[in-house]
């Protein structure tokens, strides 16, 4: 048995820092939780020949790099839901089967609204980054149509001022997050998921 989290955001709203903040505070609490990633199923597919033709891989953090090989990613990853709306769905869903142990599953990048429909114990949390010129601005059309839909489904809404490089700062407002979303929930979530 799993229960599943789904983290929507803008590119660079904190969606992976939020994840890490949250799996540390559920392993303070003996909670067993796990990170997923769509778009790392779909880095693995084409890093091999990102690789083999350009040096690069397709996981780069690298500034220069990164806008290189976007377009490619963002292709593929939409052939592959135009064929299968939920392709890359099903294969996150066996990777959490796969894991042995109960545990919180936490999808890092939720994206497109019909991702969230094949989890049934689940709750989606959605992140406005706030900047000095207001929120957070959408990085492409896929995140212009979908990110104000996901917004709108979010069980939980959650705001919060860029932290720039203040680590402590943002785990300190990850960590009201958590409490507010899960405080009534650990005992439950102990038993199940420890």
């Amino acid at each position: 048995m799993n229960k599943t989290l789904l983290i929507s955001a803008t590119a660079r709203s904190g969606k992976d820092l939020l994840t890490k903040n949250f799996i540390k505070f559920f392993a303070e609490n003996g909670i067993f939780a796990k990170r997923y990633a769509f778009a790392d199923e779909l880095k693995r597919k084409l890093d091999p020949l990102f690789l083999l033709n350009h040096g690069i891989s397709a996981f780069t953090e690298d500034v220069k790099e990164k806008p290189l090989i976007r377009g490619m990613l963002l292709a593929y990853g939409k052939m592959c839901r135009d064929i299968d709306p939920y392709f890359w769905v099903k294969i996150i869903r066996a990777k959490i089967k796969e894991n042995e142990k109960s545990h919180i599953a936490i999808i890092s990048d939720h994206r497109y609204p019909n991702e969230s429909l094949m989890f049934e114990d689940k709750v989606t949390i959605n992140i406005t980054r706030l900047n000095t010129d207001g929120e957070s601005p959408p990085v492409g059309e896929d995140e212009k149509i979908n990110m104000p839909i996901l917004k709108q489904m979010a069980d939980y809404k959650f705001y919060w001022t860029d932290c720039g490089d203040d680590l402590n700062k943002c785990e300190v407002l990850a960590r009201e997050l958590f409490n507010e979303i899960f405080s009534p929930r650990i005992k439950d979530f102990q038993e199940k998921f420890a």
